[in-house]
């Protein structure tokens, strides 16, 4: 209605590019984000916008429109452009850094370090605040920690801010933990009053830049030591934090400038994994998920946004090494489908020789991910739970080890999984380790029978380690607390 009452007026396409990305309206999104940014003086804001909801449909811009874009990142003044939405876009821990800084700048960061009585407490008190505790990607990691934690040591409490709902998870979650509060519909000073009450030692943030997170919170001082972790790969630029979890893949000492949080380096790997995710008794057939009867299938489960031109250039030119294998995608939208497509006839694959998965209940999914032979990694952004899917399913992953947080964590993976031989340093490394192995039936047996194995002996799937390793670190950062320490 605004825009037939005045078609030049300033915000309305913004807000309309916002509305239909929240509907996954993707092609309206990239119109009415195209329109706003006509409307701006510095659009570089809003053209990010447009270009993540257009890689939410594979509708990849001319290289030349993405250098513009990544030097307009470089060098942005505002503290309007998210980081989250660069990672799909250029592999740059320094604009990650530059971007995530500004977009705290323009908030009002007045942090209290509550202190709360420490001389009666047996247990150290830490909050985990996120919207995701139910059947979500964040709970099919996080879940074993919840089961495996000492409770004779911490005292565990749950913030949930997102919409109540009855999940598998959830149930589970609530029974596990000491305190599970619900604050969905609790303005932030209310919950502020609510959890310093409580006298947290600690309060951990699962969300970072992700939907429906409360940052605001922590920056107004929830607990004495706060930490993000997990939700959100890479840094919040954010004062209020303390530390963040990381380990020595993900964070080296050349990276170390990039994060403006202390770290805490886990010995092995910084995602945690559940050895008791339930694997659907389901059979599945390649007939009835589309797939030939014979040949190579390779795999990708990520979402489309994080497919890039370039390992989708590689992964035809794989489809064209070996004429009898097919690419298995999971990818939801129509528009993304019909360029994928598109894309593969123009790098002259025939377009049937890709085959799009259904969505499937998260158990379910993992039995039919038995199906694949070989799992592709994406390159900015890699696959994260989707890389723990496949491994916890037998299937082995190829990645290429980047620059960014979020492009190192299926190197982390595999690493501590004993396949740090998978990881690729380059483009070219990357095709010739999926070819390599794609041509090699003795190296497929050999690898799946250790991943068989791997499963009950790796690091990657000790939860019980895991947990008391991350135990640990936080029983360092709170003993240099009460020591007067600096978090370091």
């Amino acid at each position: 209605r605004a825009l037939e009452a005045d078609s030049k007026v300033k915000g309305v396409h913004q807000n309309l590019a916002t509305i239909c990305a929240i509907a996954k309206e993707w092609k309206l999104a990239s119109k009415h984000a195209r329109l706003a940014s006509l409307q701006k003086e510095n659009p570089t804001a809003t053209l990010l916008q447009l270009d993540s909801f257009r890689r939410q449909t594979c509708d990849w811009p001319p290289e030349e429109e993405e250098q513009l874009l990544v030097k307009g990142l470089q060098y942005y003044k505002g503290t309007d452009a998210s980081p989250f939405l660069a990672m799909a876009l250029t592999d740059s821990p320094d604009i990650q850094a530059k971007l995530a800084a500004k977009w705290h700048s323009s908030r009002n960061i007045n942090r209290v370090i509550p202190e709360g009585p420490i001389s009666d407490k047996k247990r150290i008190r830490i909050g985990w605040f996120s919207n995701d505790f139910y059947d979500h990607a964040t709970m099919f990691l996080i879940a074993g920690v919840f089961r495996e934690y000492n409770s004779a040591r911490f005292d565990f409490h749950i913030y949930d801010y997102g919409q109540p709902q009855d999940s598998d998870y959830g149930r589970r979650l609530r029974g596990q933990v000491d305190q599970y509060h619900l604050i969905h519909n609790i303005e932030t000073n209310t919950v502020l009053d609510l959890v310093r009450s409580h006298n947290l030692d600690i309060a951990i943030d699962l969300k970072g830049f992700t939907r429906g997170s409360r940052t605001e919170m922590f920056d107004r001082g929830l607990a004495p030591l706060q930490i993000t972790f997990l939700g959100y790969p890479g840094t919040s630029g954010n004062s209020a934090f303390d530390y963040m979890i990381a380990d020595n893949i993900m964070i080296t000492p050349e990276l170390r400038a990039f994060y403006t949080e202390s770290v805490m380096y886990m010995p092995h790997c910084y995602q945690p994994n559940d050895n008791q995710r339930i694997i659907s008794t389901r059979i599945f057939d390649r007939m009835s998920e589309g797939l030939p009867q014979s040949g190579f299938v390779f795999a990708c489960f990520n979402q489309a946004y994080k497919i890039g031109k370039i390992e989708f250039s590689i992964w035809m030119r794989l489809l064209d090494a070996l004429p009898d294998s097919v690419l298995w995608l999971y990818v939801d939208n129509q528009h993304a489908r019909t360029a994928l497509r598109s894309q593969a006839i123009k790098l002259g694959i025939d377009p049937t020789r890709l085959v799009f998965a259904s969505s499937l209940e998260n158990s379910e999914h993992l039995a039919r991910c038995r199906l694949a032979d070989l799992f592709l990694d994406c390159f900015h952004v890699n696959a994260h739970t989707s890389a723990s899917d496949v491994l916890w399913a037998g299937v082995p992953v190829v990645t290429k080890q980047g620059l960014q947080f979020s492009a190192r964590v299926c190197s982390s993976l595999l690493h501590a999984a004993g396949l740090s031989w998978m990881v690729a340093t380059s483009n070219e490394d990357y095709f010739e380790l999926a070819h390599n192995y794609a041509s090699n039936p003795e190296l497929q047996r050999q690898t799946l029978e250790y991943l068989a194995k791997a499963k009950y002996s790796s690091a990657l799937f000790s939860t019980e380690k895991y947990t008391r390793d991350l135990e640990r670190l936080l029983e360092t950062a709170h003993a240099s607390r009460l020591r007067g320490d600096e978090p370091a």
